[in-house]
Formats: C-alpha cells, sequence, structure tokens
C-alpha cells in the first residue's frame, strides 16, 4: 500500500488520528504490504512503533517509516521559516525523498531511525495529552478581512469548516493541518492571538 498525504496533518510524533482511523475503516483491496513517509518540522519520534501495531491490525507487513523533515507550517504554536530557510529545508528534503521512493518501488524495507528515550515518551505519552489540550478548532476566527471566498471549506481535509453569513464557522473537527489559515487569500484567518503578526507558509510543489 502506497498512500500520499494530500495536506499535512499535526501528528505529535505519530500519525494523525483521523489518518489513523481512515486506514482502520477503509479496505484495501490485495493489500499487503505497507510503507509510511510522514512529513515532520524535527521528527516523529517513536510513531514507528505504532504504525507497526496498526500494521498488524490490518493483517499487513510493515515495510518501515520515511521521515521527511519539512517546512513548519504550525502557526498556532511555531512561526514558520522564511521563504529562503523554507526553501533551503525543501532542497535537503529531495534526497531523502528520492531514496525513500527508491527504496519503496524496489519492494525493500525503509532504514529504521534511531529511538532514543524523550523519543518514547512523546510517542505515548505525550500524544494524547497534546491533542486533548491543543488540537482543538475553537480559537479559529475571522477578521473584518473576510470575503467569504470559500477558500478554508475547499481545503479542509475534514470537512469540518461551513459558510454561515458569509464567514467560515469551525465545526469541532479539526486536525490541526493549518491549511484554512495558511492558505487563506487575504490572510483573515487567526488562531486566537498565537497567530497575529506570524507570516503565513504553504508549500505549492
Amino acid at each position: 500500500m502506497r498512500k500520499r498525504k494530500q495536506r499535512r496533518q499535526r501528528t505529535a510524533w505519530r500519525i494523525p488520528k483521523a489518518v489513523e482511523q481512515w486506514i482502520k475503516t477503509t479496505e484495501f483491496i490485495d493489500a499487503r504490504k505497507a510503507w509510511f513517509v510522514m512529513t515532520c518540522g524535527d521528527e516523529n519520534g517513536n510513531a514507528g512503533k505504532y504504525l507497526q501495531r496498526l500494521c498488524e491490525e490490518k493483517h499487513w507487513q510493515y515495510m518501515g517509516t520515511a521521515q521527511i523533515v519539512m517546512p513548519e507550517n504550525y502557526i498556532s504554536m511555531f512561526a514558520v521559516p522564511k521563504p529562503s530557510t523554507a526553501q533551503k529545508i525543501i532542497r535537503n528534503a529531495e534526497p531523502e525523498i528520492d531514496a525513500a521512493a527508491k527504496i519503496i518501488s524496489a519492494g525493500q524495507v525503509l532504514p529504521v531511525e534511531k529511538v532514543s528515550a524523550a523519543d518514547r515518551i512523546k510517542s505515548s505519552a505525550v500524544n494524547p495529552v497534546f491533542y486533548a489540550m491543543f488540537v482543538k478548532d475553537t480559537a479559529f476566527r475571522t477578521t473584518d478581512a473576510c470575503t467569504g471566498c470559500g477558500q478554508c471549506v475547499r481545503l479542509c481535509p475534514l470537512n469540518n469548516i461551513k459558510i454561515t453569513d458569509s464567514r467560515p464557522v469551525w465545526n469541532g473537527n479539526c486536525t490541526h493541518c493549518m491549511a484554512c489559515i495558511s492558505y487563506c487569500p487575504v490572510e483573515a484567518i487567526e488562531y486566537g492571538k498565537k497567530s497575529v503578526g506570524k507570516p503565513r507558509y504553504h508549500c505549492d510543489l
């Protein structure tokens, strides 16, 4: 099975819960093996352990996880990189992407990343706490600059946003992918006060 992630979702050192649920509830015809490619702003912790468990549930052979560091877009908590820095990060990632693609195409197992004690804690103890405390859409709001264009509605991977009275309304099923705030053509979406004044980042490659 080969799965391309269309939009980056908040992982918290494991795959996004929305993606995990989708995999669990979807039937994959004739799937026997699974490779995973995960992007991150820094590292993916001990995500491989939980992906291997997922493969066991699906009766797949776990073929490894490729960790690809990409520009940070989590504007609700961090600053995004400058355009020049983002381009450098992407350039640095390209050889890793090519290497992973060749391994997957050859049907081989991806290299195993070294996992530290901190990685284990992040993926086990911190992950559920992070989701419970931070992965919410209640802080999203629009400014007077909003035109009601619906771009945020079209980009939301979970269909969580609706236009009401010409303004977007978030409905409580958010994965914190930041597509709505990062792609708003007039930068009219804010995440409370945490995003105010921060430049937006999205990758159109």
